[in-house]
């Protein structure tokens, strides 16, 4: 019996948080104006040489946080960690960004670091960025490795629909 009231008092618990989420969420969201904002939600695209000439296709989700923080999440969920980063306004609707990831090998241990600098742009109305990144790898130290793999990025705003 006390097992279950611990399960029912877990639920309401992560449903009050839900609900609390989504409430800041719509907050968030009813500000008339996103127009040149990177603050939000976005589903990320960024092609990356491949190193035989072309490119790959790599997907992640991001979240701009108000106070410049970011935490993102690749597509590569065995090979890096969530990220987590910070973001600057660079003036007119230019952002530059940081997003640090743990590495991992194919056992899963940590073994460096991968570091993405970006330079986007926001358009006029803030549905969609684009821009550059370079990727940097270095060990769990922090002593770079590799530097200067250069790739595009673009991003679409995640939007109550």
């Amino acid at each position: 019996m006390k097992a279950k009231r611990s399960i029912l008092t877990v639920a309401v618990l992560a449903s009050a948080i839900g609900l609390t989420a989504i409430g800041v969420h719509s907050t968030a969201t009813a500000v008339p104006n996103n127009a040149g904002r990177i603050e939000g939600s976005w589903r990320i695209t960024a092609q990356v040489p491949d190193g035989a000439g072309g490119t790959t296709t790599a997907y992640a989700l991001a979240t701009f946080s108000y106070d410049g923080g970011i935490v993102e999440t690749p597509q590569e969920k065995f090979a890096l960690s969530n990220g987590h980063g910070a973001w600057e306004n660079l003036g007119n609707r230019y952002y530059d960004s940081r997003v640090v990831y743990f590495r991992h090998d194919d056992l899963g241990v940590v073994v460096g670091l991968t570091e993405a600098r970006a330079q986007v742009r926001v358009n006029p109305s803030g549905h969609w960025f684009s821009g550059r990144f370079r990727l940097y790898t270095s060990d769990i130290g922090g002593k770079l490795e590799k530097a200067g793999v250069d790739g595009l990025v673009t991003g679409e705003r995640i939007t109550v629909e």
